[in-house]
């Protein structure tokens, strides 16, 4: 397992705390049935990496998405919304105690940016490519692993 692997992985147990049903790479979805929901997506969106020390080490930087599904498309606006922000609060303070608190399990070495806003969030917006036109709001945490090659 690669460095961004277990990064994703401890993230999803962080959401696993917010959420009842999680999938990262340790836990793939094959389909995400609505009676699922709210249910979270973890996986990384972009990167790239650089020479770091001496070692024969890279410096991985990358963009960690949650996608979190939180109602099937057609449900009253105002559900969606307050789904959205019941569960985005939490989720938010959980994310970074656990930054705060053990770096997601010591995997990351450091946050992006911290003027640019490492840990953010927008929603609710359409979430489409899970076997349900949903709804939801999706996470973006910028991280850096070091890695060996």
């Amino acid at each position: 397992m690669n460095n961004l692997t277990a990064v994703m992985n401890a993230i999803g147990s962080v959401c696993r705390g917010s959420l009842a049903v999680v999938f990262c790479p340790d836990n793939p979805p094959t389909a995400i049935a609505a009676t699922q929901f709210p249910a979270a997506v973890v996986y990384s969106l972009n990167g790239g990496s650089s020479a770091y020390t001496f070692d024969p080490t890279v410096l991985e930087r990358a963009t960690i998405v949650i996608d979190v599904l939180v109602k099937v498309q057609g449900e009253a606006t105002a559900d969606v919304i307050n789904d959205a922000v019941s569960l985005q609060e939490p989720l938010s303070h959980a994310l970074w105690s656990a930054w705060y608190t053990g770096k997601f399990n010591n995997t990351v070495m450091k946050l992006g940016d911290t003027a640019a806003e490492p840990i953010r969030w927008q929603g609710p917006m359409r979430m489409d490519g899970y076997g349900q036109k949903a709804m939801g709001f999706r996470y973006q945490i910028d991280v850096a692993v070091q890695e060996a090659v």
